[in-house]
């Protein structure tokens, strides 16, 4: 009986063993398990990382954010002049003579050339819109014109024959010019001509020039052919910088780079009575008034 007693007590202590063995293997278990889920998820996360590091590496950078415009700088090495080297203000003129804002604009500049004498200069920058079917061969004869030194007659009368542009007009324009009609032709069809026509068209899209007529002048933007008091009040205040310069010591040679180095920050462009202009296939503003004719827009001797 005592065996007998012993056994009946032993049997519960063995089913507490076993239940306590199954618990803890249940909690090894639950604590392997967990420790495998956190283990995926963290796989999974570094795979995650991965990927995006190499589609980071792998991607097409951004473009870069675009340089500050370079369009006041504006060399004009590579333009005819009119005017003295020794001139104070630089104004380029974007034209196209078969524009008729462009016809109105230069009588404007020949007001100021008379106004301003040597203090004022004009870079010629030809500019013929492709939807003026004469304004490129014009150009190219206003460019011969220059290698004789006759730019200033031809201009005036390219803009004065009431863009009269076929090639009669142009072989006109030349003869009253006082042109040698036979280097006149010569340099018309030459390759340096058209390369100079080129390097002016570069110039005005490289400053963001589409339409005509536009002027820099110093390095400020003026669009379309404005009233004389908006080209008068930029000139002063370009005279009264350049005297500065020259007051601290600048030479006349360097002043035009001088100034360029320090143009005043822009403002909205200016858009006053009068500032028609021809761009993307058409011509905007006011039309010029019957007769309006340019004089010879600057004298040079």
């Amino acid at each position: 009986m005592t065996v007998g007693g012993a056994a009946a007590n032993a049997a519960p202590d063995d089913g507490a063993a076993a239940r306590r063995a199954k618990e803890t293997s249940m909690r090894l278990l639950g604590t392997l398990g967990l420790g495998l889920l956190v283990a995926s998820l963290s796989a999974c996360a570094d795979r995650g990382t991965d990927t995006a590091r190499q589609a980071a590496a792998t991607a097409t950078p951004p473009p870069p954010e675009p340089a500050a415009a370079a369009g006041t700088r504006a060399p004009i090495d590579a333009l005819p002049i009119l005017g003295k080297d020794t001139a104070l203000v630089t104004v380029i003129e974007f034209t196209d003579y078969e524009c008729p804002y462009c016809m109105r604009a230069d009588k404007t500049m020949a007001a100021l050339a008379a106004r301003y004498g040597d203090d004022l200069r004009f870079a010629v920058a030809m500019h013929p819109l492709p939807f003026h079917e004469r304004a490129r061969p014009a150009a190219l004869a206003a460019l011969a014109a220059a290698a004789q030194g006759k730019l200033a007659a031809m201009h005036a009368r390219l803009f004065a024959d009431g863009r009269s542009l076929d090639e009669a007009g142009l072989v006109r324009a030349a003869t009253e010019a006082g042109l040698d009609l036979a280097l006149f032709d010569a340099a018309r069809a030459a390759p340096e001509t058209a390369a100079a026509l080129d390097r002016a068209e570069a110039l005005a899209q490289t400053l963001g020039v589409k339409g005509t007529p536009s002027f820099v002048i110093d390095g400020r933007r003026v669009v379309g052919a404005q009233p004389i008091e908006t080209f008068v009040t930029i000139v002063e205040q370009e005279l009264a910088r350049a005297r500065t310069l020259l007051a601290a010591g600048t030479r006349r040679e360097d002043l035009y780079g001088k100034l360029l180095e320090t143009v005043p920050p822009p403002s909205p462009e200016p858009s006053g009575a009068g500032g028609g202009n021809c761009e993307d296939g058409e011509c905007h503003g006011a039309p010029p008034e019957p007769g309006d004719v340019a004089p010879v827009a600057v004298a040079i001797d």
